[in-house]
């Protein structure tokens, strides 16, 4: 009980979210992360803390760890936690539709890993699902395709990247 009265639960998970991101301000990622797991926990199927949790965590380590490579455990060990809790996300959340965003940031995962097809999979799937079409998402894409040398379709996604970038 607040000295205002009850809250609702929309109400208590915004200022979840918002004490989240004032943590990230602030880079205190593990607060933020607390926060974020809290709002997701009391609406599962939303998938706004789910992705300021995942650039909570992605900061987080970016800066810890900054002078790893992917290939030491210490830092192999905490994008796999990231692409676990992504999996999880995208699990509950697809009940409701398939979130472009969730997709996207583990493509994003998965090419880091060079796990290429992977990462294919997952920038179709937001290019598919996005209403409408962000440069990112075809940028993405388009370097995956670059990496599997599939040229032609780099070359594509890559014009569509910079034409929607104007």
């Amino acid at each position: 009980m607040t000295k205002y009265g009850r809250s609702d639960p929309a109400t208590i998970y915004n200022k979840w979210l918002g004490k989240g991101i004032l943590r990230m301000d602030h880079e205190d990622y593990l607060m933020a992360s607390k926060f974020f797991t809290k709002a997701w926990k009391k609406f599962p199927s939303n998938k706004d803390s789910y992705c300021l949790q995942v650039i909570s965590i992605v900061r987080s380590y970016t800066y810890s760890l900054a002078g790893y490579n992917i290939d030491q455990p210490i830092k192999i060990d905490k994008v796999m936690e990231t692409k676990r809790f992504l999996d999880k996300a995208i699990n509950n959340c697809n009940a409701k539709t398939r979130e472009p965003s969730l997709y996207f940031f583990r493509g994003l995962l998965h090419f880091h890993l060079h796990m290429f097809y992977e990462s294919l999979k997952d920038f179709n799937v937001a290019i598919e699902e996005e209403e409408e079409s962000t440069a990112f998402f075809f940028l993405a894409r388009g370097r995956t395709y670059a990496c599997l040398s599939i040229l032609n379709e780099a070359m594509k996604d890559l014009s569509v990247a910079l034409n929607l970038d104007d």
